[in-house]
């Protein structure tokens, strides 16, 4: 017995056979090939003067966008926008200021320097950078020129200040008072060829009124003089602050001149630096003892002239010609008070 095949998938034969059915195409088992979709060709480029014609391009729609994005017209140039670089100050070499000269480094090469002098020789380092790679061999000849310039110019001051005639007119006018005070005192010691204390007063007693005017006068002008010596003292010592920062910096930079030929020059600049700085030194201590010599005689004029005299003044011009021995005693005592004075002052001569 023969069993019919059954064709999967196949229709009713309505009991044709299958010899006598018309043979049907078989459906092919390969997948269906997608056929791509070209984007369209660039154009050529368009002869130059001829205008090129703008596509209308379908504008792509982003999810959630608000209004869609504008058509870049291809054709025009674009700006292209340098990003903004951070311009470098450049110290020593050219290097950044902030990693020019670090803290650090100096307070290890100077323990014993205090950090306000060390930001001090920092900023000596990136203002003189450009000495080591500078154009000729004499640079470092003009290292801290300006600052012992300085030292030179106080110096100047400080003469013309000292020889100024207040200090000597003052010390003439007081050794004067002093001669006619100590003539009247010993008088009013005796004896038979001296002259009353009356009389000897009253011979000196215009000149007297005269000194003390003129005492007044220049202890104003002493006064001003102490001023001019505390401005100069500020000045020496802003000097060698000065110095000491530039001194400190050369000798960071001779360490890294291992070598160098132009060494010699720089060092030559640093013993240069160390004599001004002793001599602003030295010529600050004379005007500290100069200080001393005037403020003493500011002190002699103030209270031995102005308050002390015109007392003395009035108890000697009320001695009567033939005074007792208690007006004596008084007016001696005034006297000796007052030339005493004088002499535990001798400094201010």
């Amino acid at each position: 017995m023969v069993i019919p095949v059954t064709t999967i998938g196949g229709g009713n034969d309505g009991g044709k056979s299958c010899g006598d059915s018309q043979e049907k195409p078989t459906p092919s088992l390969m997948p269906t090939m997608m056929k791509p979709t070209s984007m369209p060709l660039a154009q050529p480029a368009a002869p130059a003067g001829v205008p090129v014609p703008r596509s209308e391009g379908i504008t792509p729609t982003r999810i959630g966008a608000g209004a869609p994005v504008p058509v870049v017209d291809r054709q025009a140039p674009s700006v292209l926008h340098a990003p903004a670089m951070p311009l470098t100050v450049s110290s020593i070499g050219g290097v950044p200021v902030a990693k020019a000269v670090p803290l650090e480094a100096l307070a290890q090469r100077f323990p014993d320097v205090k950090p306000d002098m060390l930001a001090r020789v920092r900023a000596v380092l990136l203002g003189h950078g450009g000495a080591r790679g500078g154009s000729g061999r004499t640079d470092w000849l003009t290292f801290a020129v300006a600052q012992q310039s300085s030292v030179n110019a106080t110096l100047k001051d400080q003469v013309a200040l000292l020889e100024s005639s207040a200090r000597r007119d003052a010390v003439a006018h007081l050794a004067r008072l002093h001669e006619i005070l100590s003539e009247v005192l010993g008088s009013m010691e005796g004896g038979f060829f001296r002259k009353s204390a009356h009389a000897v007063w009253q011979q000196h007693s215009p000149e007297i009124g005269r000194l003390e005017t003129l005492l007044d006068r220049t202890g104003s002008d002493v006064r001003r003089m102490l001023d001019g010596i505390a401005g100069l003292c500020l000045r020496y010592v802003a000097a060698v602050e000065e110095l000491e920062s530039h001194y400190l910096a050369g000798q960071y930079l001779l360490d890294s001149m291992t070598g160098d030929d132009t060494a010699h020059l720089l060092q030559s600049r640093l013993i240069a630096l160390t004599a001004s700085q002793t001599l602003a030194q030295d010529n600050r201590l004379i005007l500290q003892q100069q200080e001393a010599g005037l403020r003493e005689l500011v002190v002699l004029i103030q209270d031995g002239v102005l308050v002390k005299l015109p007392s003395v003044v009035t108890q000697i011009a009320a001695l009567p010609d033939k005074p007792t021995d208690t007006d004596r005693y008084l007016a001696r005592e005034a006297l000796s008070n007052l030339t005493q004075l004088f002499e535990r002052s001798r400094t201010w001569h």
